[in-house]
């Protein structure tokens, strides 16, 4: 119900793999060890249990290896590795269950149902901290959408032990289920604390709103608005009604009153008033005696006796009469009073209704508003409980983890036969690649493919330097050169590059010559990079060859230095910095200086410049025997060497030879182990 990429972030967080290392344990791997092959990771049917400090876990960053031997008695040994594979504790003969005390806390190893008494077992125990453990499973298990179309989440996890697999898997989509479903709990539930409090606030309100309606209808003396309002309509018209009744009965009685006071009324009829009944039977009494004297008066005389009497009886009623009026007048006018007073209080109650109305309305228009808000907090406050009760996963679960048929890797004997095949074929590879990616040569075998021309010795180096080997070596050399059939006397030493070793040749064959018995001497021609006085400590106060070659120096021997190792053999160093080198070597002067040399010694070793200086090397093979080309094992490239061929075969260079020096010796030489 939500975007796949979106979630598949969240299913692949750190934290939902932490929590599901802690839920399942995945901190602590149990392996037991078969033999030397077989390995069997155990999960819930591990034989014996490793139980850490509550907190370790929680503040480890690695992971402790323990490595744990029992035998068929019980007895227990165990080794504890860190990250870095160094041992920090060990302890042998111990009996399960036991405590460990090693650096990082207290372990207790015991056994399980699933432990098999009388037999040997070897496990290996690592204990992660669960971030570690977390990152581990981050890495294994794999998350991704079939396409981007799909809102569909597929997660896989490789692993050798199918129950665990499908519990981690069904673990990992439960607990991002859980967490969608407690994060859509822990939302409804902030929306329900939000409306408790909200509900609180609004029933607070209301309660203060319906309390002022019930104080206004109180203090105004109000029910029902609208029924006061007809009410005391009905009641003015009534009170009016009683109003003129009451007045129009006061009017009477006052007017009887007036008309019982008038002389000329004195024998009239008095009208009779309505609401004063004592009046009412006086004034009827006293009409019904006018009445009776008015017919009497029409037959007696004057002076009769009844007449009189009746005079008398209407004088008396009379005198009666005038104090009942004015009790009747004074009540009456009390009634009116009250009438009045009662209207006026109406009329008044009248003229406030649209103030009170006005009032009212406002105050019961906040409490209708309130009343609503309260009654919609109320029903939001059941959907949230209904959504807190009712929350459901953002994920459908397709397929609950399941194992494939077939592995997804090869076998073991497949594993075997395949590394087997490597372990025949990757020597042979191997050598054969680094012989196509070699650049230079190590032997004089393989110096014999590249080239043509002689190659006449190798000189070895030996793991000790052995000076004496070597010189047996250099001495073979200089026997082949001698031994040729020609009479060579002049030879002279090169190399591709200066650092070759040609140097060092030319002094050493020098020297072998010398140990044999014969007059030698070393010529130093090398006047672009001279370092063979370094080589012999000479001295530098003697004239060099390049005065004797710019005619400087009539007699070479005065240039010559006897070497101070007493072999028997002279040199003559060049100078250093000399102008122009290849105009000296190519005068006719160097003839004249060999004719010399060789008046005075049986051999003459040149010690010639680098074969990068071209004049320079033509000069001087024009007068050599023998022309040696020094190549250094393992630095000398074949580049350099087809040059040196190139050189030979192109300048016509006569009785050219090569030297093979540094090469790897035998294991044995001249009978002796290396």
């Amino acid at each position: 119900s939500a975007s796949a990429d979106a979630e598949l972030e969240i299913i692949k967080s750190f934290t939902l793999y932490r929590n599901v290392v802690k839920e399942l344990g995945l901190n602590t791997k149990y392996v037991i060890r078969k033999n030397i092959l077989k390995r069997i990771e155990a999960f819930g049917d591990t034989p014996l249990r490793l139980t850490a400090p509550a907190e370790m876990a929680d503040t480890l960053n690695g992971h402790l290896h323990f490595k744990v031997r029992m035998n068929k008695d019980g007895e227990t040994s165990v080794k504890v590795y860190n990250v870095l594979n160094k041992k920090v504790f060990e302890t042998d003969d111990k009996k399960l269950p036991a405590t460990f005390k090693t650096p990082y806390g207290d372990f207790k190893l015991e056994t399980t149902p699933e432990y098999k008494a009388d037999k040997n077992l070897a496990m290996s125990i690592w204990f992660f901290g669960y971030d570690v453990a977390a990152e581990n499973l981050q890495k294994e298990v794999r998350c991704f959408t079939p396409s981007k179309k799909a809102d569909i989440i597929t997660v896989s996890y490789l692993a050798t032990n199918v129950v665990a697999g499908k519990r981690i898997v069904n673990e990992i989509v439960d607990e991002y289920n859980d967490r969608g479903i407690e994060q859509s709990r822990k939302k409804a539930r902030k929306i329900a604390d939000f409306i408790d409090n909200r509900l609180g606030a609004i029933a607070a309100d209301l309660a203060t709103t319906e309390s002022q309606v019930e104080q206004y209808k109180q203090k105004n003396n109000l029910t029902n608005l609208s029924a006061d309002a007809e009410y005391m309509m009905s009641k003015k018209s009534i009170l009016e009604g009683r109003l003129f009744e009451a007045e129009s009965e006061l009017a009477t009685l006052q007017l009887t009153r007036e008309m019982l006071n008038d002389p000329q009324s004195r024998n009239s009829m008095l009208p009779i008033p309505s609401s004063s009944e004592s009046a009412s039977k006086i004034i009827s009494e006293y009409n019904n005696l006018i009445l009776a004297r008015m017919q009497l008066e029409k037959t007696a005389k004057s002076g009769n006796h009844k007449l009189e009497q009746l005079n008398d009886r209407i004088d008396a009623l009379r005198r009666n009469l005038f104090i009942t009026l004015d009790k009747s007048i004074t009540t009456a006018k009390l009634h009116v009073s009250e009438i009045q007073s009662s209207n006026t209080e109406s009329q008044h109650r009248l003229s406030q209704i649209p103030r009170q109305e006005r009032e009212y309305i406002d105050i019961a228009r906040q409490q209708e508003i309130k009343q609503s808000l309260y009654v919609f907090m109320l029903r939001e406050q059941e959907q949230a409980n209904m959504r807190i009760a009712n929350a459901l996963p953002k994920g459908q679960i397709i397929d609950r983890a399941f194992a494939k048929t077939r592995p997804s890797g090869m076998g073991k004997a497949s594993i075997i036969l395949a590394f087997m095949f490597i372990g025949l074929c990757f020597v042979p590879v191997l050598l054969y690649v680094r012989d196509l990616l070699r650049n230079h040569v190590n032997s004089a075998d393989e110096l014999k493919k590249l080239t043509q021309l002689p190659v006449i010795g190798q000189i070895p180096i030996f793991k000790d330097d052995n000076y004496n080997l070597r010189t047996e070596e250099f001495v073979s050399v200089a026997t082949s050169l001698l031994f040729t059939g020609k009479d060579n006397r002049i030879f002279a030493v090169t190399a591709p590059e200066q650092g070759h070793g040609g140097t060092y040749t030319a002094t050493n064959i020098a020297n072998a010559f010398a140990a044999m018995g014969h007059s030698v001497v070393l010529l130093d021609l090398n006047f672009r990079h001279s370092s063979l006085s370094d080589t012999i400590s000479a001295t530098s106060s003697r004239p060099g060859p390049a005065k004797y070659l710019a005619g400087q120096l009539e007699d070479i021997c005065a240039a010559v230095t006897h070497n101070k190792s007493n072999t028997g053999y002279d040199i003559i160093v060049a100078e250093n910095n000399v102008p122009n080198p290849a105009l000296l070597l190519a005068s006719q002067n160097l003839k004249k200086l060999i004719e010399q040399l060789k008046a005075q010694y049986k051999y003459i070793v040149i010690d010639a410049p680098s074969a990068n200086f071209l004049s320079d090397i033509l000069s001087i093979a024009t007068i050599s025997d023998s022309n040696l080309l020094v190549i250094r094992a393992g630095i000398t490239t074949l580049s350099q060497i087809r040059k040196l061929n190139n050189l030979v075969r192109d300048n016509s260079i006569e009785n050219a030879e090569m030297i093979v020096d540094g090469v790897k010796p035998p294991k044995k030489f001249l009978g002796i182990s290396f």
